[in-house]
């Protein structure tokens, strides 16, 4: 995989996620332009690269996001492990396959932040934290990032090429 090109795709990802989170979303409707470009990764490049390649998006979403260090680094990482042992029952280039893959990995998504939200407000002192507010703002994230999911997978396939991924049937 070319590291440039990818480090230079996840950097526009996380600037539209940032620059343009309000615009292109309502409320919790906001689809996630990272999560779609770890997806894209964990479906073509080889196993290693893709988790290398989850953690370093992570790390960015983690310091553009008002969350503890580690939260998405450590999400993405095991979304881009299911995508991994999922991508050799399906067929990687349709179009329904993005949008079904990105709306289950966006509810694994949900289900980790909601596990993290939990154990946060069990050991924190002050015990405030809620889970269920967080659950069903990323379900409605995920439902949003699924619809989103099929034009920018499409582009980005356009595009496969820049990546230089080796064969990834590993």
């Amino acid at each position: 995989m070319r590291w440039p090109a990818f480090i230079l795709v996840a950097y526009f990802a996380l600037g539209l996620q940032l620059g343009l989170g309000g615009v292109l979303g309502w409320g919790a409707w906001m689809p996630s332009l990272p999560l779609i470009f770890v997806l894209f990764v964990a479906l073509h490049a080889p196993s290693q690269a893709a988790l290398h390649g989850a953690v370093i998006v992570g790390l960015g979403h983690d310091a553009i996001a008002a969350v503890p260090l580690g939260t998405y680094t450590f999400t993405y990482g095991v979304v881009t492990l299911a995508s991994i042992q999922l991508r050799q029952v399906m067929y990687r280039e349709h179009p329904f396959t993005h949008g079904t893959l990105t709306l289950l990995m966006g509810c694994l998504l949900a289900i980790l932040f909601a596990i993290g939200n939990f154990l946060r407000a069990r050991f924190a002192p002050t015990g405030d934290l809620l889970w269920a507010p967080t659950f069903l703002a990323t379900l409605a994230m995920s439902i949003s990032t699924a619809i989103a999911a099929l034009p920018v997978m499409w582009m980005l396939r356009k595009v496969r090429k820049m990546f230089a991924f080796r064969d990834s049937a590993e």
